[in-house]
């Protein structure tokens, strides 16, 4: 009679303990939701095998400065540089797989870009020796496929386009030099090196005009965008001589900040 109380009790303890190791296994087994993260996609295309495209010596300084500075920012950086056609489709297919984590998008591309009929075109490494539109964009990138694939109403999404160079199969009624003004999604955010239909240098530097002042302005705290883009584009017409005004097209919902403490800037 007397060991009953004790066994009763000891029933108690074990069947506790096994409810404790319950919970604590199903706590293991649930995965932990993945923090959001800023991804950027950096892209840099200097060496043209086509002897119509001349090499472009700051593209993929170009886009490894920059992904060093995103990084320090926090960005999850996918850099590419010299991609041909496959390059860009992997280097896309990489990124896709990171969205469905991404509170903002972030895509960089320095090289050759055209419009075409009023569509923009980036240009692969593998690009061929065009003698006609067709040629040309048979290999090429559509800057709006790729706004499409990206831009989300629920996430920004911006794109900087250091690509406006001359057009390689010369003049047209629909060639024309520089890229065009694009529809852009919602939520998003596109800027050019230069305003639509004009053309770009390279810089005598390490870096082209519009990355050098770009660098200069993207790590400063608590710079929005919108005044990080008014920086950018004085210093890039100070440093081409009036000749580039950078351009940009916005339909953002919010404000955006690439430091992510917002602290006032001084200056």
């Amino acid at each position: 009679m007397t060991c009953a109380p004790f066994l009763r009790i000891v029933a108690v303890l074990l069947f506790s303990c096994l409810g404790l190791i319950g919970v604590w296994a199903a706590a293991v087994e649930e995965p932990t939701p993945q923090p959001a993260k800023r991804l950027a996609i950096v892209m840099g295309n200097s060496n043209y095998q086509s002897a119509r495209l001349p090499h472009l010596a700051n593209a993929d300084n170009d886009a490894r400065r920059l992904s060093e500075s995103l990084k320090r920012l926090n960005f999850d950086v996918l850099t590419g540089t010299d991609l041909s056609s496959d390059g860009f489709a992997q280097l896309f297919q990489q990124a896709d797989a990171k969205l469905a984590t991404a509170s903002a998008v972030l895509i960089f591309y320095a090289g050759h870009g055209v419009q075409l009929q009023g569509e923009n075109f980036l240009l692969p490494v593998d690009t061929p020796d065009a003698q006609n539109l067709e040629q040309l964009t048979a290999r090429a990138i559509r800057l709006n496929d790729v706004i499409a694939k990206f831009a989300s109403r629920e996430r920004q999404t911006f794109i900087f386009l250091d690509a406006c160079r001359n057009n390689p199969v010369g003049k047209g009624a629909s060639v024309a030099d520089g890229l065009a003004q694009v529809e852009v999604g919602e939520n998003t955010f596109v800027a050019f090196a230069t305003q639509p239909g004009n053309t770009t240098v390279d810089g005598a530097g390490d870096n082209s005009p519009f990355t050098t002042a770009l660098l200069q302005n993207v790590e400063i705290p608590g710079l929005s965008i919108s005044d990080m883009m008014i920086r950018v584009r004085n210093e890039t017409e100070t440093l081409t001589l009036g000749r580039q005004v950078p351009w940009d097209q916005s339909n953002l919902r919010e404000q955006f900040y690439f430091t992510e403490q917002q602290v006032l800037d001084p200056a």
